[in-house]
């Protein structure tokens, strides 16, 4: 049918797929319209700066260089840039960007990491083991691109520390050793918090 098929490789940079989810860093302005994205792919990508829930020309997000985004790929339109959009593609019950309840949008706070696209494509499974295995610790948000980017937020500059060094740490690891990584992370991150 109408799957995907992956070859894996250490690969850090990525090809868009339209309505893949990436993660991204606002590069600069592109004229008054949009914003200039790097996804890690290619080359750039384009967002507009109408392209968030609730946007209007009065009162649209002001990203600045350096910014982190969760986005959507909204169009791979050949030659040109791919287009994001932070409006998901089924919007029905629109919450607007400036509520911070969207989907996609702004990556406030935390901390990113780049990775391969496999462990990106392993960490976006709904039964991930590292990912499963830190929330029943510890809580965190996290947003995972299909481009092998991964933004984490948790409670603490610790919490969040121990979040991204688990997954980095766990691309070569089966689900028992997982269990006890995290594991043993937690527990000596609570003793040294101790301290």
């Amino acid at each position: 049918g109408g799957g995907r098929l992956w070859v894996d490789a250490k690969s850090r940079r990525s090809l868009p797929l339209a309505e893949d989810h990436v993660v991204g860093i606002v590069e600069d302005r592109m004229g008054p319209e949009a914003y200039r994205v790097n996804i890690f792919g290619t080359g750039y990508a384009r967002l507009p700066m109408l392209a968030f829930e609730g946007a209007t020309k009065r009162n649209k997000p002001d990203l600045r260089r350096g910014s982190l985004v969760f986005a959507r790929v909204a169009a791979v339109p050949g030659v040109l840039e791919p287009e994001l959009s932070c409006v998901p593609r089924d919007a029905v019950g629109r919450k607007d960007w400036m509520t911070g309840e969207c989907i996609f949008g702004e990556l406030r706070g935390g901390a990113f990491l780049r990775c391969g696209t496999a462990l990106a494509r392993h960490l976006l499974l709904p039964d991930c083991p590292v990912l499963l295995r830190l929330a029943k610790q510890l809580p965190f948000e996290c947003a995972v691109g299909a481009n092998g980017a991964v933004w984490v937020r948790a409670g603490s500059a610790r919490e969040t520390g121990l979040v991204l060094n688990a997954i980095r740490a766990s691309e070569r690891l089966n689900e028992d050793e997982v269990a006890a990584m995290v594991t043993d992370m937690v527990r000596a991150a609570r003793a040294a918090g101790d301290d």
